[in-house]
C-alpha cells in the first residue's frame, strides 16, 4: 500500500512537471473586483491566451469551502447546496447538476489545482474581463461599499474609504507579535482570507484567558477583515462572521480591563450592524450600531482621539441616513448632518483628503434628499455646495473612482433640482453628470456603476422628453435602458435588473401619453411584471410595493381608454391589497402614498359609476394620507395632497350644487398655497390656481355668479405668470380654454360687447397648440367652446346666421366627442345646442327652433346622465320649458303632460335654490292648466 502511494505520488509530479513545462506562465496577474485590488497567496497565472485562476483561494474569497479528493483528482467547492467540481487535467467542470466546457484543461502547481478564470463567470455568476495588456482581471460584483438609498437606485452613501483600520500596537512576545503583523500585512494587501487563515492560526496557539490582548487584537483583526470582504462580496454572510467574532473579542475585553480592544471591537460591530441593515431588518440593526457606537464613543473622545472619534461620528451619519428609509426621515437626516459634520470638523489635513471628499459627497446627497421633503431651494442650494467642495477637492487624475460617484450623485441631485426649478437646464446638466461619470464606468472596470449610470441616463432622458423632443428623447431614454441592461442582467444582478425594468417601464408609461396609448401601456405593465419576478413581496416587500405602486398608476391610466371600470378597480384593489400590509402604524410613510394615490383613483372611478359615492370616497383616503403627510413633517406631500383633497371637494360639490362642499375645497387649496408659493414652487402655484379657478366657477353655479365668474377668471389668469407658450404649450393652450369658457360663461351672465371677442381671443391662443391632428379631444373641447360663443352672438343678436356657424361648430366637435366615447361631451354639447334653439325660438321661427331644441335635449338624454345630477336637471328642466312654450302653438293638452312629466324628473335633481322655486311654479301652472 506504501509502495502503490509512492508511486502515485510520483506520477502526479511527473504530471505536474509535464503540465507547468509546456506553458509559457506569466505571473503576478493582478485581480480586481469592482476595481479593487484583491491579493491571494498564489497568484494568477496567464498562458497561451488563457488566463488560470487558483481554485481553492478563488472559491475560498467567495464564501466556499474546498475539498480535494487525492484519490479522484477532483476538487469541489460548496457553499449551502450549492457545489462546483472541477477535475486535474479536465476542460469540464461541473456545476451544480450541469457541464460547463472549459476553454482548457486544469493543471497543478505547487500542489494548487489552477483552472482557467472563466470559472468565476461560468460558477460564480461574476462578469469578467481580462485586460491583457495590463495584466489586470476585472471582476464585477455588486458593490456593497456604498449604502444604496430611498428614491434613487444610482444615488449611493458611501460607508467609508479608509475602513477600519487594525490594531497594531506592539506586545512583548516577539514571535506572537512578527505573526500578527506578517498577518496585518497581508490585510494592507487585500489578502484577506489569507489575512483571516493567518489570524486563525495565530488563535490556535493563544488562550483567551492568558493572552487576552492579543485574542482580542486578532479577533478585532479577523472581524476587520470579514466587514471588509462584506463590502466586496457575499455580504450578509461576512458581515454576520464579523458580529461573531467581535462578541468573542468583546467576552474577554471590557471597557475596564483593555479599552482598546473594547472601543476596536464596539466600532467594528456598529459597522458590520449598518452593512446587514443594507439588506433586511433596518431599524433593528441600525439599533444595535447605535448602541455599539455609542460604547465605543466612551473609548474614543473628540479630544483624545480626534481621528477615531471622527470615524464614528462618519458612521453615525450613515447609521441615521439608513433610519430615514423607515421613519422620520426629515430629523433623521438633519441629525444625520449634524454626525457628518463633526466629522468633518476633525477631518482638516491632507492626509484627511478621501474622508473630507466623502463627507461632503454624503451631505451633498443629504439636502437632496431633504428637499424632497421641505425648503426644496434652500436644501437643494446647500446640497449643489457640498457636492461642488467635494469636486474641488477631488482631482480626477488622482482619484478617478470617488470623482465618478460624485458625478454619479450630482446627476441625481441636477433630475431633483429638474422638479423645483429650471426644468430643461437642470435636466441637461443631470445628462451631462451621468455622462461625465460614464468616462471612469466603463463596462470592463465598473460594470455594476455602468450599469446603474445609464438607469440614471434613462431616467433623464425621460424627463428632458417632458420638455423638449418627445420621441426623440424617449428613444435616447431607451437606449441607455438598454445599455444598463448589457452589465444589469437578472442572473448576475436581480435587484437592479428589476430597477431597470421599472424605469424601462417609466418610459412607456411616458410614452403612452403622446403615441400608442394601449400598446404603449400594455408594454409599461408588462416591464413592471418582469420587476415583479424578482421584486416578490415575501424578499422585498418595498420594492414589491413601489412597483405594484407604478402598475396601480398604469391601469388608472389605461381606464381612460379601454374597460374603463375594470382598470381602474384593478388599481384600487392593487391599493386595497397594499394597505393590507402597509399599516399606518408600521409603515406610516408608504401608508400615505397608497392612501393619496387610491384618493385619485376613486375620483377616476366616479367618472364611471356611483359619482357621490366614490368622490367621497376619494375624500375619506386623501384625509388618511394627511394623517401622515402633515404640514409640519412633509410640507411638499402636505401641499400637494391639499390640492388633490381639494380637486375632490369640488368634484363632489360641482356634481352635487353644495355650497358647503365646495367651500371646503377653497380651505383645502389655501392650505396648499401656504407651501406653494409662486417664488419657490411657480408650477405648483399655477396648479392649484387652476384648480380654484374651477371651484369658484363651480360656485358660481350656486351663488353671486358675476362675482364668482370674476374670481375665476382671475385665478386662471394667474396660472399665465408662469405657463408661457414658448415654455409650457400644453398648459398655456388649456389655461386659455380655461379663460375662453369664463369669459363665455361671464358675456352670457351679463353681456358686453368686448367680452365674446376675449373669449374667441383665448381659444384662437388654445388652438394654436390644440391642432386637430396632435390633440383631437382638446381641439374639439375648445371648438365646443367657440360654439358656445357663436350659440351666445345668435342668442343677443337673434341671428339665425350665427345659429347656424354654432350648429356647424358643435358638429365638427360630436364628430370627435361621439355618443358611443364621450357621452358626457357630447350631452353637454347636445345640451348647449337645444339651449340655443330655445333662446332662438324666443326671436325667430318659435315652433321650428323648439322642435330643434327639443330634439337636442333628447339626443342630450340618450348619453346616461345618471352620473352627472346637475346636468340632467339642466336637460330635464330645459326640455320642461320647451315642452311648455311649444303647448302654446300646437298639442296643448299632450306638450303640457309631456312639460309636467320633466319638470317632476327635474325638481329631484335640481340644487339651485332659485331654479327650484322656478320649477315648482311652472309644476304648479301646469296642474292647474290640467285640472290636477
Amino acid at each position: 500500500m506504501k509502495k502503490i502511494l509512492t508511486i502515485f505520488t510520483f506520477v502526479v509530479f511527473v504530471l505536474i512537471i509535464q503540465s507547468v513545462s509546456v506553458k509559457a506562465i506569466q505571473e503576478n496577474v493582478q485581480m480586481k473586483i469592482d476595481n479593487v485590488p484583491i491579493k491571494f497567496n498564489m497568484p494568477f497565472e496567464a498562458s497561451n491566451d488563457v488566463l488560470y485562476a487558483p481554485f481553492r483561494e478563488t472559491m475560498n474569497f467567495f464564501g466556499f469551502d474546498v475539498k480535494w479528493d487525492n484519490t479522484t483528482m477532483n476538487a469541489d467547492a460548496v457553499k449551502g447546496n450549492f457545489k462546483i467540481t472541477v477535475k486535474f487535467n479536465s476542460k469540464v467542470a461541473l456545476i451544480g447538476n450541469q457541464q460547463v466546457f472549459l476553454s482548457a484543461p486544469s493543471y497543478l502547481k505547487n500542489n494548487r489545482l489552477y483552472i482557467p478564470s472563466e470559472i468565476i463567470e461560468a460558477g460564480l455568476e461574476k462578469p469578467i474581463t481580462w485586460d491583457k495588456k495590463k495584466g489586470i482581471l476585472y471582476v464585477s460584483n455588486v458593490c456593497n461599499s456604498s449604502i444604496k438609498v430611498t428614491d434613487s437606485s444610482e444615488c449611493t452613501v458611501s460607508l467609508g474609504s479608509s475602513i477600519l483600520a487594525n490594531i497594531t500596537s506592539r506586545y512583548g512576545v516577539d514571535k506572537l507579535n512578527d505573526m500578527i503583523n506578517d498577518a496585518d500585512k497581508l490585510m494592507d494587501e487585500n489578502n484577506f482570507t489569507g489575512a483571516i487563515y493567518k489570524y486563525e492560526k495565530i488563535l490556535e496557539n493563544i488562550s483567551s484567558s492568558k493572552n487576552p490582548n492579543e485574542y482580542g487584537r486578532v479577533k478585532v483583526n479577523i472581524g476587520n477583515a470579514y466587514n471588509r470582504l462584506a463590502l466586496i462580496s457575499n455580504e450578509e454572510e461576512n458581515a454576520t462572521r464579523a458580529v461573531i467574532v467581535y462578541e468573542e473579542a468583546l467576552k474577554v475585553n471590557t471597557l475596564k480591563n483593555n479599552n482598546v480592544i473594547y472601543g476596536a471591537a464596539k466600532k467594528g460591530l456598529g459597522y458590520s450592524y449598518i452593512i446587514l441593515s443594507s439588506i433586511r431588518d433596518i431599524e433593528k440593526n441600525i439599533t444595535q450600531a447605535f448602541s455599539a457606537f455609542n460604547e465605543a464613543l466612551k473609548v474614543y473622545t473628540e479630544n483624545k482621539n480626534p481621528l477615531e472619534y471622527a470615524e464614528i461620528q462618519k458612521y453615525l451619519g450613515t447609521a441615521y441616513i439608513k433610519l430615514s428609509e423607515t421613519k422620520d426621515a426629515q430629523s433623521n437626516l438633519k441629525t444625520a448632518t449634524g454626525s457628518f459634520e463633526k466629522a468633518l470638523g476633525i477631518y482638516s489635513s491632507k492626509n484627511d483628503l478621501l474622508q473630507r471628499i466623502e463627507i461632503n459627497k454624503n451631505l451633498g446627497w443629504i439636502y437632496t434628499d431633504l428637499a424632497r421633503i421641505s425648503d426644496s431651494q434652500i436644501n437643494l442650494s446647500k446640497s449643489l455646495e457640498y457636492y461642488s467642495k467635494a469636486l474641488k477637492l477631488c482631482d480626477y487624475k488622482v482619484y478617478p473612482l470617488q470623482y465618478a460617484l460624485i458625478q454619479l450623485d450630482l446627476a441625481y441631485y441636477y433630475r431633483k433640482a429638474a422638479e423645483v426649478k429650471d426644468k430643461e437646464e437642470n435636466i441637461l446638466k443631470s445628462i451631462n453628470a451621468y455622462k461625465e461619470s460614464l468616462k471612469e464606468f466603463t463596462i470592463e472596470k465598473y460594470k455594476y456603476n455602468y450599469g446603474l449610470a445609464n438607469v440614471g441616463l434613462s431616467a433623464a432622458y425621460r424627463i428632458l422628453s417632458q420638455v423638449r423632443d418627445s420621441d426623440k428623447n424617449l428613444s435616447k431614454s431607451v437606449a441607455a435602458n438598454n445599455e444598463a441592461m448589457k452589465a444589469l442582467t437578472i442572473v448576475r444582478y436581480p435587484l437592479n435588473f428589476a430597477d431597470a425594468q421599472r424605469t424601462l417601464g417609466m418610459v412607456y408609461d411616458q410614452l403612452s401619453d403622446i403615441k400608442n396609448k394601449k400598446e404603449n401601456l400594455f408594454e409599461a405593465i408588462s416591464l413592471y411584471e418582469e420587476a415583479l419576478k424578482v421584486y416578490t413581496y415575501e424578499n422585498y416587500p418595498l420594492n414589491y410595493y413601489e412597483v405594484e405602486y407604478a402598475l396601480g398608476n398604469c391601469y388608472r391610466k389605461l381606464a381612460k381608454i379601454c374597460d374603463t371600470g375594470e382598470n381602474i378597480n384593478k388599481a384600487i384593489e392593487i391599493y386595497l391589497n397594499a394597505l393590507k400590509v402597509f399599516t399606518i402604524d408600521k409603515y406610516p410613510i408608504k401608508y400615505g402614498e397608497i392612501q393619496s394615490s387610491a384618493g385619485s383613483a376613486y375620483r377616476d372611478l366616479a367618472e364611471v359609476k356611483d359619482r357621490e359615492e366614490n368622490l367621497k370616497r376619494s375624500i375619506k383616503a386623501c384625509t388618511e394620507s394627511l394623517k401622515v403627510f402633515t404640514y409640519e413633517s412633509e410640507p411638499l406631500k402636505y401641499a400637494s395632497l391639499q390640492n388633490s383633497l381639494g380637486y375632490s371637494y369640488m368634484t363632489l360639490g360641482d356634481s352635487i350644487d353644495d355650497e358647503e362642499i365646495l367651500m371646503k375645497s377653497f380651505n383645502a387649496f389655501k392650505e396648499a398655497l401656504k407651501v406653494y408659493t409662486f417664488e419657490q414652487y411657480p408650477m405648483r402655484y399655477a396648479d392649484v390656481n387652476f384648480n380654484m379657478g374651477s371651484s369658484y366657477w363651480s360656485l358660481a353655479e350656486i351663488k353671486d355668479t358675476g362675482e364668482n365668474l370674476e374670481k375665476a377668471f382671475d385665478s386662471y389668469k394667474e396660472t399665465l405668470r408662469y405657463y408661457t407658450l414658448d415654455e409650457y404649450p400644453q398648459d398655456y393652450a388649456y389655461s386659455q380654454y380655461a379663460l375662453g369658457c369664463i369669459y363665455t360663461q361671464i358675456a352670457d351672465f351679463k353681456y358686453s360687447e368686448d367680452t365674446l371677442p376675449q373669449a374667441l381671443e383665448s381659444c384662437n391662443e388654445a388652438l394654436k397648440v390644440y391642432t386637430k391632428d396632435k390633440y383631437p379631444i382638446d381641439y374639439a373641447r375648445t371648438l365646443r367652446v367657440q360654439g358656445q360663443i357663436y350659440k351666445l352672438f345668435a342668442e343677443i343678436k337673434g341671428s339665425s346666421e350665427m345659429g347656424e356657424k354654432a350648429e356647424q361648430t358643435f358638429a365638427e366637435v360630436l364628430s370627435i366627442l361621439t355618443l358611443d366615447d364621450y357621452p358626457d361631451d357630447y350631452a353637454e354639447v347636445k345640451a348647449k345646442v337645444g339651449e340655443m334653439y330655445y333662446n332662438l325660438s324666443e326671436k325667430i321661427d318659435k315652433e321650428k327652433n323648439l322642435q330643434r331644441a327639443i330634439t337636442s335635449f333628447q339626443d342630450a338624454n340618450k348619453a346616461n346622465l345618471e352620473q352627472y345630477p346637475a346636468m340632467r336637471a339642466d336637460v330635464e328642466k330645459y326640455l320642461g320649458i320647451s315642452f311648455f312654450s311649444i303647448s302654446e302653438i300646437k298639442d296643448k293638452e299632450d306638450n303640457l303632460k309631456k312639460a309636467l312629466e320633466h319638470f317632476k324628473i327635474a325638481i329631484l335633481l335640481e340644487k339651485n335654490n332659485t331654479d327650484s322655486e322656478a320649477i315648482k311654479d311652472y309644476i304648479t301652472k301646469i296642474e292647474s292648466m290640467l285640472d290636477m
